[in-house]
């Protein structure tokens, strides 16, 4: 395993979350701590009127934040309201 890719640890941290191994995966994410090793953010980009727009997860920076996250409360409501039920991994 690469100790430099975070990818692997976080994996492996939730791999062993998911089998029930809390102590395991606890232990690991204390080992990336202590060491400073973070997680990249993810992103996301879409393309709207020929302009992309990127987003990293957590960031407010967009001008349009605001707007964007009453619009995604608005459809998270509607989900719930049709039956949706989130899933959580851990």
């Amino acid at each position: 395993m690469d100790l430099c890719n975070t990818e692997y640890h976080i994996l492996l941290s939730n791999m062993y979350a998911l089998e029930g191994k809390r102590n395991k995966a606890n232990a690991l994410r204390k080992v990336l701590k202590t060491k400073g090793i973070r997680k990249v953010p993810g992103m996301s980009s879409i393309h709207v009127d020929g302009y992309v727009h990127q987003f990293r997860a957590g960031d407010k920076s967009h001008r349009k934040t605001q707007e964007i996250y009453l619009m995604l409360d608005d459809m998270i409501q509607s989900l719930r309201s049709a039956g949706y039920v989130p899933n959580p991994i851990s």
